[in-house]
């Protein structure tokens, strides 16, 4: 079919194929069915074995990962809606609420209460500031806006140590893994000519969020299982 080699221009980016499309279209409905079902387990093993602190940061987390995976998915797949650029910015300040979700169960469960809050609220005004600078300045943000997110990404090296003598290896190792996957995948997000760049980008999104919550799981949320 004619329309199915036909690719869609948007802004400057390349073009996708209708192929390109469908494969990019695939990995985000995974996405978002294992996302779903994921974080329905986290907060249901939460709640089973959990104080109230716990299962909120729990909640968070979940909340911030479904938002990045639900507005990166409407973003990319409704290629043809005059809301296009409403999504777009919605998608971009998804991944900032993910950034500070996913720090949220650290920063709250392995600090004394001065050092959680401090960290806590430090992360959500960076990453709420970041948001704001999308919506209101949205030309310079476009310049900066992977060296913004490998920033925020990457502050979680500040407070390394604690979480070396706090979690087990498996945690850390799997918040490295996620960083350094999320990082590597950069390279694909901004390779625009290759083949099938944007759905290979949105596999290292999945694969490193999938080595964020096997670190938030095993973590977290089974910490002190047996306790």
């Amino acid at each position: 079919m004619a329309e199915s080699k036909t690719p869609l221009v948007f802004g400057r980016r390349r073009a996708h194929t209708h192929a390109e499309r469908m494969a990019d279209g695939c990995v985000h409905v995974l996405g978002l069915f294992a996302g779903s079902v994921g974080g329905i387990v986290l907060i249901v093993v939460s709640l089973m074995h959990g104080n109230s602190n716990k299962v909120t940061a729990i909640a968070v987390y979940a909340f911030g990962l479904l938002a990045m995976l639900a507005a990166s998915a409407a973003f990319n797949m409704l290629y043809g809606t005059r809301f296009r650029d409403v999504l777009q910015r919605c998608d971009h300040s998804a991944i900032f609420i993910m950034i500070a979700g996913t720090y949220t169960p650290f920063t709250t469960q392995f600090f004394d209460n001065a050092q959680a809050v401090a960290w806590t609220v430090a992360i959500w005004m960076l990453c709420l500031g970041s948001i704001a600078l999308k919506i209101l300045r949205p030309a310079w943000f476009g310049r900066c806006s992977v060296a913004l997110y490998l920033l925020l990404g990457w502050i979680g090296v500040l407070m390394l140590w604690p979480l070396l003598t706090s979690l087990p290896m498996f945690a850390v190792l799997a918040l490295m893994a996620g960083g350094l996957l999320y990082t590597c995948g950069v390279t694909f997000h901004v390779w625009e000519n290759l083949p099938f760049q944007n759905a290979i980008w949105h596999g290292f999104v999945l694969a490193a969020a999938a080595c964020h919550y096997c670190a938030v799981l095993d973590g977290v949320v089974l910490r002190n299982w047996l306790a």
